[in-house]
């Protein structure tokens, strides 16, 4: 599932220009370009783009980001314009308006972060936790499955 979810998230940035047959863009290859990551000015996070969160009706009506194809063609041009402003905010000023706006967006954690951030917390939990820190072994698709067919 996870996979399916990266892919879905991933696919309208590395592939909107071969979606439509015979007007391909003639864009650079998606792996030359800056990757999704920004610097928070308290740390860092992963997000899609941020036109409508930015609060600059200019960058939101820049022709240039107004379509998914558009964005596709210049996507070195907005990851840059999006870092700009991603670093002039907090880490958790950026997830709190991203989230509102509805874009993907997640912080990137360090290693010692994550044991506490909260989706782990609340995969983590379950009646059988035990003292072991794990979140789970094998394919978690499996694990959720056989939760969910237990007598209650």
């Amino acid at each position: 599932m996870t996979k399916d979810v990266m892919i879905s998230y991933l696919w309208p940035e590395g592939m909107m220009q071969y979606m439509v047959v015979g007007a391909e863009a003639a864009a650079a290859d998606p792996n030359d370009r800056p990757d999704l990551v920004f610097k928070t000015s308290d740390g860092y996070i992963t997000a899609g783009t941020i036109s409508d969160a930015s609060g600059d009706p200019e960058l939101a009506n820049d022709p240039r980001f107004a379509t998914p194809a558009a964005r596709s063609v210049n996507a070195t041009a907005r990851i840059n314009k999006m870092a700009e402003y991603i670093i002039q905010h907090t880490t958790a000023e950026w997830l709190e308006r991203l989230d509102a706006a509805d874009v993907p967006c997640a912080p990137i954690l360090r290693r010692g972060e994550i044991i506490h951030n909260e989706q782990v917390v609340a995969r983590a939990s379950s009646p059988n936790s035990t003292s072991l820190r794990s979140v789970g072994s094998g394919n978690p698709n499996q694990r959720l499955a056989s939760k969910s067919t237990r007598p209650s």
